[in-house]
């Protein structure tokens, strides 16, 4: 080998040799700089434990809220969809007397959204139905057809249910409404392959690694236990249908 092939050589392995070392220490910095940060963070959360906590428990709750509040706006948004659908509005406005396409248009919506919908006349009386069901929300319905919308949350021993109710119109007449029920949480006495449906406060609780409850009683206030922090839960109409915590 001459002398300049030998100098090459020489030189291209001392660059790389350097570059080598200049990797290694540029890793060996980073992953110094990484454990001075982590160990700042710890000591700054453990200074300020309860501050850090009372934080991350405001994320959850803000979390937590804005996940009922999209159910809210689904459930809405399916209403409002059955509502403009021209099956609905055909036998509503009597153009058409057969219930044969009310019925595949909210059995098409019901199944395909996995939720309840309910038709209603002027008279507040049932036209079509299918999907889950539950109590009768007679109340509800005639807000609606004196054009509210109003949302609520109902329970039984084994589920507690969203629903939506909102005024059908055309040209500004009002001619029936339309519900949507939504299912929360459920508390079903038997759970297998066969029968297994997870709530939200069962899904946020995995996401979130933290426990999360519901209350949609009649009477559900914000928990005094020091151990949790609650948020009042507030449906399309603004008033309260339940507290997180």
């Amino acid at each position: 080998m001459s002398a300049d092939l030998r100098r090459l050589v020489s030189l291209a392995w001392e660059k790389r040799r350097s570059r080598v070392f200049w990797i290694v220490f540029m890793l060996c910095a980073i992953l110094s700089l990484s454990r001075v940060a982590e160990t700042l963070l710890l000591r700054h959360d453990d200074e300020n434990f309860p501050e850090v906590i009372s934080r991350r428990c405001a994320d959850y709750l803000t979390t937590a809220s804005n996940e009922f509040g999209t159910m809210q706006r689904v459930a809405r948004r399916t209403a409002t969809e059955v509502a403009q659908m021209p099956p609905v509005l055909d036998f509503l406005a009597h153009r058409d007397t057969s219930r044969a396409d009310l019925f595949d248009a909210v059995i098409h919506i019901a199944r395909d959204q996995d939720v309840g919908v309910e038709v209603y006349d002027r008279d507040a009386r049932l036209l079509a139905w299918e999907g889950r069901s539950g109590l009768a929300h007679r109340r509800e319905v005639r807000i609606a057809l004196d054009g509210q919308m109003i949302s609520y949350v109902t329970r039984t021993p084994i589920a507690s249910q969203l629903f939506v109710a909102i005024p059908v119109r055309e040209r500004g007449n009002i001619l029936g409404s339309v519900l949507v029920r939504q299912t929360i949480d459920v508390n079903y006495p038997l759970n297998n392959r066969f029968i297994r449906r997870e709530g939200l406060s069962e899904q946020l609780t995995r996401r979130l690694g933290v426990n999360i409850e519901f209350n949609f009683s009649p009477n559900a206030e914000p928990k005094k236990d020091g151990r949790y922090q609650s948020a009042i839960l507030y449906g399309i109409d603004s008033s309260a249908v339940g507290v997180v915590s």
